[in-house]
């Protein structure tokens, strides 16, 4: 399983995963639920848990879904991995900025926390537009091809996100997403 709120690097770590793989593996992800995360750490299932600095995980969904209201945005995250905390020990967690530069390295935590043995990714420039590629065919056929749906780094994307500022009834929330986010990523290799 491969899970996270999203705009974590689900969509990286999906497709990123899959092609490094020498045969399909049947994988669950981008439910973006606690459910299915809970259900595989009962069933002891290989979990690895994405996570994104809360300002940039909202802000982030705010591009791709600009009519969401951003103190809701702040406390789905905060329920999202609130409900998880009892679970990291089943989990292999992920730091966003750890996926988007060496996928590899998570693979290879990820296989010697659980005794798996997937292949890994090779994190070069070809590998990472190859993936891209693969990312904006789903786009087009998920996202409508929009620029600001996309989930892979662009300069729109990177623009619409700069102009985003947090309200003030949302501070007291990152406040607080901050705190969990510190205590999940103390469970990241």
């Amino acid at each position: 399983m491969i899970e996270g709120f999203p705009r974590s690097a689900n969509t990286f770590s999906a497709v990123a995963f899959q092609f490094s793989q020498k045969k399909e593996v049947r994988m669950a992800h981008h439910l973006h639920v606690e459910a299915q995360i809970i259900y595989a750490a009962h069933n002891k299932i290989p979990i690895l848990l994405l996570i994104r600095n809360p300002k940039d995980a909202v802000k982030s969904l705010l591009v791709r879904h600009p009519e969401t209201n951003q103190e809701w945005a702040l406390k789905r995250y905060i329920k999202f991995y609130s409900n998880l905390t009892p679970f990291l020990d089943n989990c292999h967690v992920a730091k966003y900025e750890d996926v988007i530069s060496d996928f590899g390295k998570i693979i290879d935590d990820f296989n010697e926390k659980f005794s798996t043995s997937f292949n890994r990714f090779e994190h070069s420039k070809e590998n990472v537009e190859t993936v891209f590629k693969q990312i904006d065919i789903i786009n087009k056929k998920v996202g409508l091809g929009l620029e600001s749906q996309v989930a892979r780094p662009s300069k729109e994307k990177n623009n619409l996100s700069n102009n985003i500022f947090f309200e003030e009834s949302s501070l007291k929330h990152i406040k607080t997403a901050n705190k969990i986010y510190a205590q999940c990523c103390l469970h990241s290799k």
